[in-house]
């Protein structure tokens, strides 16, 4: 595939470019030869996946309050209720999160394209999300404890979330991202 006179060689790279940064509306503009296309996707595969976690963020945030504290209060309710046992219909929500994932990641995993390292991404987020949400604020495992202002201010706002069993009102939808107020000691 490579050749000394780097004409083949030069093709299969220009095709391999555009076949993993050719994202249809944006053409990500690469670096020359192999170490530069190396590092060019690794780049480009870590700033998919941290950008797939701050839009999970802002997409938990607005099905939060818009969503399940909405049309879907109906299941979203058992979360706000005494848990009864170990999983509530709540959980629902996240066995569809993670399903979207492993599909997209299949769908991506032979080419390692954009839907591999998006699927990579809403995973991380829902690992942040179960460390966070189920174990440091709900306790669904012995909970670490800590002192840190972030953490404190996290575990503050959701608790002032959960005072409320009804559907409204409610305030601080976000999990990683609360009010500057909840800072305050």
């Amino acid at each position: 595939m490579f050749s000394c006179d780097g004409k083949q060689g030069d093709t299969y790279l220009r095709d391999f470019e555009f076949r993993i940064f050719n994202f249809g509306f944006i053409r990500v503009p690469l670096l020359r030869g192999v170490r530069g296309v190396l590092m060019d996707v690794i780049i480009i595969n870590i700033a998919t996946i941290l950008l797939t976690i701050v839009l999970m963020e802002t997409l938990s945030w607005a099905m939060h309050k818009y969503l399940f504290h909405g049309p879907l209060w109906f299941i979203h309710k058992t979360h706000h209720q005494q848990r009864h046992g170990w999983f509530e219909l709540n959980d629902l929500f996240s066995i569809g999160f993670a399903a979207l994932a492993l599909w997209l990641m299949w769908a991506g995993h032979i080419t390692l394209d954009y839907r591999f390292w998006i699927g990579t991404g809403i995973s991380t987020y829902g690992t942040i999300y179960f460390i966070f949400h189920d174990w440091f604020i709900h306790n669904r495992f012995k909970a670490f404890k800590s002192d840190n202002r972030y953490l404190s201010a996290i575990r503050r706002a959701h608790k002032i979330h959960h005072k409320s069993t009804a559907k409204n009102p409610s305030e601080e939808f976000g999990l990683l991202v609360v009010g500057r107020k909840w800072f305050r000691g």
